[in-house]
């Protein structure tokens, strides 16, 4: 439900307009109906046809079998007869064909566009262009939603004699006008990019096959912007303060988006530099493992020096020297010198990773292997390459000690996790 109505609403009824069984009962006991349904920005697959028309066709029907509804007011399209071309507008006055034969007491609201609809005004301004349609010549006297409310109860009324209700703000801009009142409320400089109806028509048609309902939508918008919409004026709510309401949301809107980013940054970079700790962690392990084994099995001290070496290498490649002057598959000499080793690696690379920001992560480093083959990888990666390759050898020299009759160590990210807690 909408924010706007959700805490005013005295009972509510959950049904889907497009399935006439759902909406049993939905009228009983109500006098006046009101209805707007019509496409928005679903995403269902379905097409004017079906929501504007026969979704409204249907809650005609539970009105009329509810006994109780005498009036039903419909919103449809302020001068609809110059586009019943147009599938949304076509779809809507058959409804309200239907309706005017029905024998219910009825009225059609007909705005001629909304405060809410030129938002994208805005959004168009605050990025720097607004694009138009023509030279934008055409007037248009656009409504708030509140004021149009006003000109809804008054239609609801039993003695409103009127079955028409035409409905436009207490302003009248030209488009151009409007465009530039949407840059002077975001403070930048007016850039307005006029297109050519001709071209437009022609991408339309070029759409119309790919996306039917996106074509029907831009036709309208389209269609409006080439004709005068000047309908009575009705109400007191001015465009300029709107617009400034609209850009303070907006700029909130960016603003908490910024900090979400930045919290996401700031978790990425927590993920990685938690990976690493887990490294020195599990590497400081290991080493006391070997050391309580009192182990002379050159293959399990190989293997250990091995991986200091990699991550020796991998530290040469982020900080753009080369690795051909270290050897990764040589005998280690004793387990203080794999100590030394280890320790000189963690020192190493807290510095590097706590001059690391987010954006750094996905920065690409170009090295070659140790057989000169050039690759290209990025900085996440090759950080979670030095955190996986690690934690594989480590499980080989488990394995080897246990083979040893020697004790293996746990090593588990979990268990490092757990001993945080």
């Amino acid at each position: 439900m909408e924010p706007a109505i959700g805490e005013e609403a005295d009972d509510v009824f959950v049904g889907e307009i497009t399935r006439p069984e759902t909406l049993a009962g939905v009228c009983d006991g109500i006098d006046v109906v009101f209805s707007s349904v019509g496409i928005t920005r679903q995403k269902d697959g379905l097409a004017f046809d079906d929501v504007d028309y026969q979704g409204n066709v249907n809650l005609l029907r539970a009105a009329k079998r509810s006994r109780t509804a005498t009036r039903f007011l419909f919103v449809s399209v302020y001068e609809a007869s110059r586009m019943l071309h147009l599938d949304i507008v076509n779809a809507r006055e058959r409804f309200v064909s239907e309706l005017a034969a029905s024998g219910l007491s009825y009225a059609v609201i007909r705005p001629t566009g909304f405060y809410s609809d030129l938002a994208g005004l805005l959004r168009m301004a605050e990025r720097g262009v607004v694009f138009l349609i023509g030279d934008g010549r055409y007037r248009l006297n656009p409504i708030h939603g509140a004021d149009l409310a006003e000109v809804c109860v008054r239609a609801a009324a039993p003695d409103y004699r009127e079955t028409e209700a035409e409905a436009g703000g207490p302003e009248i801009f030209t488009h151009r006008e409007l465009a530039e009142l949407a840059f002077r409320s975001v403070g930048r400089p007016v850039r307005i990019v006029s297109l050519s109806p001709r071209i437009v028509r022609i991408a339309l048609r070029l759409l119309k096959p790919f996306h039917k309902r996106l074509h029907g939508t831009l036709s309208f918008f389209a269609e409006a912007m080439q004709m005068d919409l000047v309908a009575p004026r009705h109400g007191n709510y001015r465009l300029k303060p709107y617009f400034d309401q609209v850009k303070l949301v907006m700029r909130e809107t960016a603003e908490g988006s910024a900090i979400e980013s930045e919290q996401r940054e700031e978790s990425k970079m927590k993920t990685i530099s938690r990976m690493m700790d887990h490294l020195y962690w599990a590497n400081g392990r290991m080493l006391d493992a070997l050391d309580a084994s009192k182990t002379e099995n050159k293959d399990i001290l190989k293997l250990a020096r091995h991986v200091a070496v990699a991550e020796q290498v991998w530290l040469s490649r982020l900080e753009g020297r080369g690795s051909t002057q270290y050897a990764l598959w040589e005998d280690a000499e004793d387990v203080a010198t794999l100590k030394k080793m280890f320790a000189e690696n963690e020192k190493q690379y807290r510095q590097y990773i706590g001059r690391l920001e987010e954006r750094n992560l996905d920065e690409m480093v170009e090295y070659a292997n140790q057989s000169g083959v050039p690759f290209r990888t990025s900085v996440r990666d090759i950080l979670t390459q030095v955190a996986l390759h690690g934690q594989y050898h480590r499980g080989q020299i488990n394995r080897a000690l246990r083979g040893d009759s020697a004790e293996p160590v746990q090593v588990d990210f979990i268990t490092f996790a757990r001993l945080e807690q």
